[in-house]
């Protein structure tokens, strides 16, 4: 994986991929980081994260799952990506053989140590007698939090990021294609593969 300085046509190696291609590379918002997923020695891919800052190559998550395509929030909070995590194996009814499918969830990684997860507990308790805030205050509550939203600079803190992830709240599939855009993720589910 390289790139391309504009500025000096510098060609700058990333990474280097041992047992396979490096097809899923993608630029944060802004352009100051690359994430993208690379072979480890078991075969599975984990997730590299290269700061344009420093020129190097950090590592975002373990070598227990299979991680690939990343794809960066928009706002610049969380990289979400593909794992294969799901393990129910069928039975074949032909041979003695076992058959895994819809393997593939949705992750989320949350950048900054201060960030909030992508999809927190839901609280199950009730509370009687809270005052409801009026529509005037929560829209100037919206809109202060818009204004501090915007004036946050776009990092990651790499200490601990593989730690922070979250599950996407949907059933493991066969899931493939995903890309993050304001307010939704977007994403293929494909029938099972077969021969012929």
């Amino acid at each position: 994986l390289y790139v391309l300085a504009l500025a000096d046509k510098r060609l700058v190696q990333i990474a280097d991929d041992p047992r396979d291609m490096i097809r899923d590379y993608t630029w944060s918002p802004k352009g100051a980081y690359l994430a993208f997923s690379m072979s480890d020695l078991s075969g599975y891919r984990s997730l590299h994260i290269w700061s344009a800052a420093d020129g190097k190559v950090h590592r975002a998550t373990g070598e227990v799952w299979n991680e690939q395509s990343p794809s960066w929030d928009p706002e610049g909070d969380y990289l979400y990506y593909l794992s294969e995590r799901q393990f129910a194996p069928q039975i074949s009814q032909i041979e003695w053989n076992f058959a895994g499918g819809r393997m593939t969830g949705l992750f989320a990684l949350t950048l900054r140590k201060d960030g909030k997860s992508a999809f927190p507990p839901q609280s199950d308790e009730v509370t009687f007698g809270e005052k409801k805030e009026d529509d005037a205050s929560a829209g100037k509550n919206e809109q202060k939090a818009g204004t501090e939203k915007k004036g946050t600079p776009f990092r990651i803190d790499f200490d601990g990021l593989a730690d922070r992830v979250t599950r996407v709240p949907v059933e493991a599939d066969d899931y493939f294609g995903m890309v993050a855009v304001k307010g939704h993720l977007l994403y293929l589910r494909a029938d099972a593969p077969f021969y012929g």
